[in-house]
């Protein structure tokens, strides 16, 4: 018996070293998924302060919108902004959105501009003054649109677009929306409803569709206000209608061109 066990021993070592054993192989890793594209944007603008010089600089889609919001955390300054139209595929980038989607974008950058300081240095600038420095800078750069200065009745200012590029390369000039005279009747209304309204009013007359964007929806779908005018501007009439909340607001009035469209959205300032 044992004889027979150690035959079948040897027999088994003898085919395991004539008999060649496969190669074991390991299953090639996944590929790694690409990398997603760098965002060539800045999150916020930054300012610094020398005592002869305060410098911006800004790389957005929309530059100057950025140098507005790090102006408010700077200095307290409260600016509205409003785009022109950017028709011009000059003035247009594609840019990766969620779930592959692309999103058409002003084809801003980089921005940069030196401003004098206060008197003392310590102190904040003039802001009217310090405005028009960005605004001429910006004018003057290869960012799209143009924009002018406008003052609010309440003191305040807005950036409102009043150029941008055609297909030939050339800066034509725009309406603004909000310089435009409408009628609005005077009525008790939500301050999300008179908004709708004024938006409504504007496209009437510019064949241009405001649709009312980011808000803060549990103050103002809830708050009644009384505001309306005959051929008043629609800027003074916006103004007013944020006023009555007894908040301090501002707007930012973005031009998508993929729809050809304005997004109005309206912003509480909160104390810093």
């Amino acid at each position: 018996m044992n004889s027979i066990h150690h035959a079948i021993c040897l027999a088994a070592l003898v085919a395991s070293l004539v008999c060649p054993q496969e190669p074991q192989t390991t299953p090639p890793a996944p590929a790694a998924a690409p990398a997603p594209a760098a965002n060539p944007y800045l999150s916020d603008a930054s300012i610094t302060q020398s005592e002869s010089t305060i410098h911006i600089i800004a790389n957005s889609a929309r530059p100057l919108a950025q140098v507005l919001d790090a102006l408010r955390q700077k200095y307290g300054w409260v600016v509205d902004y409003e785009d022109p139209q950017y028709l011009s595929k000059a003035d247009i980038v594609e840019r990766p959105g969620l779930r592959g989607a692309s999103l058409s974008l002003p084809a801003g950058g980089t921005f940069s501009v030196d401003v004098p300081p206060g008197i003392p240095a310590t102190a904040p600038p003039p802001e009217d003054k310090t405005l028009q420095l960005i605004l001429d800078a910006y004018n003057q750069s290869k960012n799209p649109g143009r924009f002018a200065l406008r003052k609010n009745e309440d003191g305040s200012y807005a950036l409102a677009g009043i150029g941008a590029q055609d297909e030939k390369g050339k800066i034509v000039p725009q309406a603004v929306l909000f310089d435009q005279p409408i009628t609005l009747p005077k009525k008790e209304r939500t301050v999300t409803e008179n908004l709708q309204l004024i938006c409504q009013k504007i496209a009437e007359l510019s064949h241009v569709q405001i649709n009312v964007g980011v808000t803060p929806r549990v103050l103002m779908d809830h708050k009644n206000v009384m505001v309306g005018g005959t051929k008043a501007q629609a800027r003074t009439l916006l103004l007013s209608t944020l006023e009555s909340t007894g908040h301090a607001m501002y707007w930012r009035l973005f031009f998508d061109p993929k729809s050809k469209s304005y997004s109005l959205s309206i912003h509480v300032v909160h104390a810093q």
